[in-house]
């Protein structure tokens, strides 16, 4: 079995579905263990790699979207 990791982000629990690295940024993307509906995506903060911030914009959003379908295209 593969061990997943579990992040507390806004105290709930979410698990690393995904990490994706482009030219510009780090993108990870979440799902809560509780609610399967419930998805975000952060990335890793340029100055501070340990840390992550939300998205600036919804461009970004779009962005980081595109970048997971693309991946599970070419899987």
């Amino acid at each position: 079995m593969q061990e997943a990791d579990v992040y507390t982000i806004n105290d709930k629990e979410y698990i690393l579905l995904n990490k994706i690295k482009n030219k510009e940024n780090t993108y990870l993307y979440f799902s809560n263990i509780s609610e399967g509906n419930d998805y975000i995506i952060r990335k890793l903060d340029l100055e501070d790699e340990d840390s992550m911030v939300p998205l600036d914009d919804e461009k970004e959003v779009q962005k980081a979207i595109l970048l997971l379908t693309n991946r599970q295209l070419e899987l």
